[in-house]
């Protein structure tokens, strides 16, 4: 039995503990509502970014391209902002082009304007000290009139000097064709500018030029916090154009780590690393590859790349990852294609293997074209390969299919998973159903992990479908199967 004062002692600490209970459901309560008030705030703003991104990218005609398949909405929003990004600094640099060209020709018409001017008040004056004379003759009674009514079509046009805002496009591009419709032919006697005029056009140049220029950020600040082995990390990614995190670790430590005392030497690389990020000298993503999982990618920023130019005095190269995007639109899409030609360059059975190929376009006998997403080279024939994820409607796969067709008797297909695999056997199945063949054709088709192996080899394929037969042909021993196969 417990004496009264243990009981007294006991019932003390569970009121404690049911108080405390109840104030932390009162504190979960309320982390709960400003979670969800939070959520409802990100899934606004993610909205907003999204339209505004978007907005951004309908304007750029290199993302409007009529006949290509394309959804931003199936873009995160790191890839979106980073495409917006890119579509907007080039509407800067070509507005800033046709602004300072619209500048050089006003200043030009302006010349010529003022020129003009001076050789009428030269003719006032020639024709007006003649105007007493008793004869005139028919020529001399004709100037005064056309004179005036070239000082008065001069007047009209008489371009102002102002800055250079939005206004001023419309008043120059105006000018200039007003401009255009008058004949400014040569005077009698050669006229020259002023001295003076001319010093005070090449000052409103001048004045007008720097004003139109992109302000200097000023990065003396951020250069002083960069360390030795942050600089070294700047550099390698300037100068070689690296963009996987892991690829940059690796190199910055393959050139300074003798320099480095501590056995941790691959942790303090990714903790500078990491101050650079939250600087924002570098820009870091991360995607997903079938065989390597989750990989981060980064690049420097503008500011990156400016104090990359001061410590250097070169221009950065451009990122990998910027390539890829520029190459194969998406970064998942394009580096699963690099991970994929990384396989068929170790197996050793090709002689090259290109999936960067510029766009070069391969012409067909049809006059159509193909780019398949790889080009393997062997000895004596060329392979071609097409990274999908089963993405593409059907009508698009439709005519990737037939291009292929006519280009290769082997279509290859790889996906990153075994589901993607059917999806596309189904695809395969109702285009060869639907189509006319030019030639006996077969399609196969693997995951990256199963054809990593066997590379190169007739093995690495999971299914072979005759496309003139209509025969679907599993190449799985059943004992390697994967169990989704299996299912």
């Amino acid at each position: 039995m417990y004496s009264n004062s243990e009981y007294s002692s006991l019932l003390a600490q569970l009121n404690r503990a049911n108080a405390e209970i109840m104030n932390l459901k009162d504190q979960v309560r309320y982390y709960r509502e400003h979670k969800e008030e939070r959520e409802a705030e990100i899934k606004r703003d993610n909205g907003f970014i999204r339209s505004f991104c978007e907005k951004v990218l309908s304007k750029d005609s290199d993302e409007m391209v009529t006949g290509r398949e394309y959804s931003w909405s199936s873009l995160s929003i790191d890839m979106l902002i980073e495409k917006a990004e890119h579509s907007y600094d080039k509407h800067n640099r070509e507005r800033t082009k046709l602004l300072m060209k619209l500048v050089d020709l006003n200043d030009d018409k302006d010349c010529k304007i003022k020129s003009l001017m001076e050789q009428l008040e030269q003719f006032e004056h020639m024709y007006g000290n003649r105007g007493d004379e008793e004869e005139e003759s028919e020529s001399d009674q004709v100037a005064p009139q056309t004179a005036d009514e070239v000082k008065a079509a001069c007047e009209e046009i008489r371009i102002e000097s102002v800055d250079m805002t939005n206004d001023m496009i419309d008043s120059v591009v105006d000018a200039i064709k007003i401009n255009e419709s008058v004949n400014i032919t040569s005077p009698p006697v050669p006229i020259s500018e002023p001295r003076e005029k001319i010093e005070r056009i090449k000052k409103e140049k001048k004045k007008i030029k720097e004003s139109s220029k992109i302000a200097v950020l000023d990065i003396t600040e951020s250069i002083n916090k960069v360390n030795s082995i942050m600089k070294e990390i700047i550099i390698v990614i300037g100068e070689t154009g690296m963009s996987v995190y892991n690829e940059i670790l690796d190199e910055v430590l393959n050139r300074i780590g003798d320099t480095l005392s501590s056995d941790f030497k691959d942790k303090q690389v990714r903790r500078h690393f990491k101050f650079l990020e939250d600087q924002h000298l570098i820009h870091k993503d991360s995607i997903t590859t079938p065989l390597k999982g989750i990989v981060c990618l980064a690049r420097l920023t503008a500011i990156g790349g400016m104090i990359y130019k001061e410590f250097t005095g070169k221009t950065a190269v451009a990122a990998e990852k910027d390539l890829v995007i520029q190459e194969h639109d998406n970064l998942e899409h394009g580096y699963g294609i690099k991970e994929f030609a990384e396989i068929l360059e170790n197996c050793g059975k090709y002689k090259n293997v290109c999936w960067m190929n510029g766009r070069k376009k391969i012409e067909l006998k049809n006059g159509s074209s193909v780019i398949p997403d790889i080009i393997a080279e062997k000895e004596k024939h060329t392979e071609y390969f097409e990274y999908e994820r089963a993405t593409h409607s059907f009508p698009d796969m439709r005519v990737k299919l037939n291009k292929l067709s006519s280009l290769t008797q082997y279509i290859n297909i790889v996906a990153p998973k075994i589901a993607q695999v059917k999806t596309l056997l189904e695809v395969v199945q109702k285009w060869a159903e639907e189509s006319e063949i030019p030639r006996k054709c077969f399609v196969r088709l693997s995951t990256v992990k199963y054809y990593s192996d066997f590379p190169g080899t007739y093995k690495a394929w999971m299914y072979e479908y005759d496309a003139e037969n209509k025969v679907l042909k599993s190449l799985i021993p059943q004992k390697d199967a994967p169990k989704e196969v299996i299912e």
